[in-house]
């Protein structure tokens, strides 16, 4: 991301505060909400990777659904994908408009929503208005090095009128948003700890995650984590305070799934197509740092699996989950793929 987060750091908090209403990070991070009976509830973070996609946490799809239907006992699984009808997702975007020192505050639809197995990385397709300013950061694959920061970036504490937001108000641009709705975007910096290839724990979700000394709070997860150079390589999935950190998941299995998108060359038309991920980073459509191409797609029993390449000075901070990283056992190159350059 081409913003200093560090500009808005006024002491030694950590987390600490970016702007919201009136600044630029609302064009590309952004509350995600679920529509209840009619009203909107925020449910965490949701950030542009661009090509019309957005990516979340998938436990705040879970979130979501749960709030939707009490009843709900089927969650949102790894590999899974639906396009949502009577289910609604929507995320609110916000730029400031300099000519007129107004912010413009627009509500847009999630119209396909797809896990990246076996993650808690959720990428959806956004219905949005082309001319709108939009906010995304280059994707980077490679898993971050032990000791090098990373930043995470999320929403949290949101006030919201009790009972939601109507959404036919909202959609009307009746909604004071300014006056009646608020949330406060966070940042976080921390040194990476560690990698894991399978997940990081038993009741954290499955998948490959990083483990890093940056704090996060609840409500950020959705959120982006960015390298220092700027670069997004995951998505916040939870706190683990038991071991002074928050655990972050890898966006590196995208590049194994297809996704949905709806074009629409008129008002009148609409048209749904499918298209490998990998294939929009090498389109350019995603911007990418060109790691995509340094890993492995290998086929496995439920699909294919991405196997990270990485270099051998890296190897020492790869682990198969947090058991093995307690016994400082680096994990081994699964068959088939896996391997160091």
């Amino acid at each position: 991301m081409p913003i200093n987060l560090l500009q808005f750091r006024k002491n030694d908090s950590n987390p600490w505060d970016l702007p919201t209403w009136g600044g630029e990070f609302g064009a590309g991070i952004m509350p995600l909400f679920i529509e209840v009976h009619g009203n909107l509830e925020p449910i965490g973070t949701a950030f542009m990777l661009g090509g019309h996609l957005v990516a979340t946490a998938a436990h705040c799809i879970n979130e979501g659904l749960k709030r939707a239907y009490p009843d709900w006992e089927n969650r949102f699984t790894p590999g899974e994908s639906f396009d949502i009808e009577n289910i609604k997702f929507w995320v609110l975007h916000h730029f400031p408009l300099e000519e007129h020192d107004q912010v413009r505050v627009s509500l847009w639809p999630l119209e396909h929503i797809q896990c990246a197995p076996p993650t808690d990385v959720v990428i959806a397709s956004l219905r949005w208005d082309e001319e709108t300013p939009m906010l995304s950061s280059r994707l980077t694959f490679e898993p971050p090095s032990t000791g090098t920061d990373i930043f995470a970036i999320g929403c949290c504490d949101f006030n919201f009128p009790k009972g939601g937001i109507p959404i036919e108000i909202a959609k009307k641009n009746e909604f004071n948003w300014a006056r009646d709705f608020s949330y406060r975007l966070l940042a976080a910096v921390g040194p990476a700890k560690a990698n894991f290839t399978q997940k990081f724990a038993k009741g954290f979700g499955d998948g490959p995650a990083c483990l890093a000394e940056c704090p996060t709070v609840h409500g950020m997860s959705g959120g982006p984590v960015i390298t220092s150079s700027g670069d997004t390589f995951g998505v916040i999935s939870s706190s683990a305070n038991f071991i002074g950190g928050s655990v972050f998941a890898h966006l590196y299995p995208l590049l194994a799934i297809s996704v949905s998108v709806t074009a629409r060359p008129a008002s009148n038309i609409a048209m749904k197509m499918s298209a490998p991920f990998i294939q929009l980073v090498e389109q350019g459509l995603i911007k990418s740092d060109g790691s995509h191409g340094r890993h492995r797609l290998v086929g496995a029993e439920n699909g294919i699996r991405v196997d990270p390449r990485v270099h051998k000075t890296h190897t020492t901070s790869f682990f198969e989950d947090i058991h093995a990283f307690l016994a400082s056992e680096p994990a081994k190159p699964m068959p088939g793929g896996g391997d160091v350059s």
